[in-house]
């Protein structure tokens, strides 16, 4: 669907959730990091030089979302919680992140495979 509807869908997704969640604090961080991851995953997924990588693409594009998100939540901690505090969730958002993107990937492909005409969606 590309990179806008990808922004959309992830920041607004996230924002949510931490709404629902009671991490009220976090939502607009959570818009603006993974509204970039999104927009980023959409952009690289549309590159035509990087088509011919075919599923490999997918777990590149997936290790550089993962950093997005990282270095965002970080950058954001800093302001909630401080240095101390950005730090000690860098792991756990790093794990996240990836597992994230893991699920995400494999999600895409199994659909993909199962239903090959949403590639012209």
């Amino acid at each position: 669907y590309g990179p806008i509807v990808g922004a959309i869908a992830a920041g607004v997704g996230t924002a949510a959730a931490d709404l629902a969640g009671g991490y009220f604090q976090w939502a607009a961080i959570s818009f603006l990091v993974h509204g970039v991851q999104g927009y980023l995953v959409g952009k690289l997924a549309q590159m035509d030089s990087l088509k011919a990588l075919a599923q490999r693409l997918w777990y590149i594009i997936g290790a550089a979302s993962v950093v997005v998100v990282v270095v965002g939540y970080f950058l954001g901690g800093i302001i909630l919680v401080g240095v101390g505090g950005a730090v000690s969730e860098v792991g756990f958002n790093t794990a996240q992140a990836a597992i994230g993107s893991l699920l995400g990937i494999l999600l895409y492909l199994a659909i993909k495979k199962a239903y090959p005409q949403i590639s012209k969606l």
